[in-house]
């Protein structure tokens, strides 16, 4: 989003693996572990930035996944498949924020805070699962690279 609204919107789908109470759930490029009020950033997403002001460059990992549900109660293994293309667009010169659609909010909200973005939570589409909206600092020059990794689990 810039200071006119939503620039671009991509949907990039998560992929979740729970036992018991436990959860690692990727969204976004990002791995995060834990239950929604104790979860910690695992791997971070690749959104890059200048500290103060300069360049912000945002990927998104675009899982391309089905609405399926994969489970299994055996500890068989499943692996997963992907075909990885990457798109850049730039955006332009401005002030920018970015959200991401997630239940761990607590873990988004450090890890942007870390880049010195503040933070704020909004539901966007009024589904119940709120979104952690980072502004970052200053103008800067921004791009978004989405990383279509059309993905399958066999």
């Amino acid at each position: 989003m810039d200071e006119s609204g939503v620039v671009r919107t991509v949907r990039v789908d998560s992929l979740c693996f729970k036992s018991g109470s436990r959860r690692v759930t990727y969204v976004a490029g990002g791995i995060v572990r834990g239950t929604n009020g104790s979860a910690r950033m695992y791997s971070q997403p690749p959104i890059t930035t200048s500290r103060d002001g300069g360049v912000l460059v945002v990927g998104a990992a675009k899982l391309n996944a089905s609405e399926r549900v994969v489970t299994s109660k055996t500890g068989t293994s499943a692996h997963v498949w992907t075909n990885v293309t990457h798109a850049r667009t730039t955006l332009g010169n401005g002030t920018y924020r970015v959200a991401i659609e997630t239940e761990a909010t607590g873990a988004w909200r450090r890890h942007f805070e870390r880049q010195n973005a503040t933070t704020t939570i909004r539901d966007f589409d009024g589904d119940g699962i709120p979104s952690v909206v980072a502004k970052y600092p200053g103008r800067r020059f921004a791009y978004l690279v989405v990383h279509d990794m059309r993905m399958e689990v066999r």
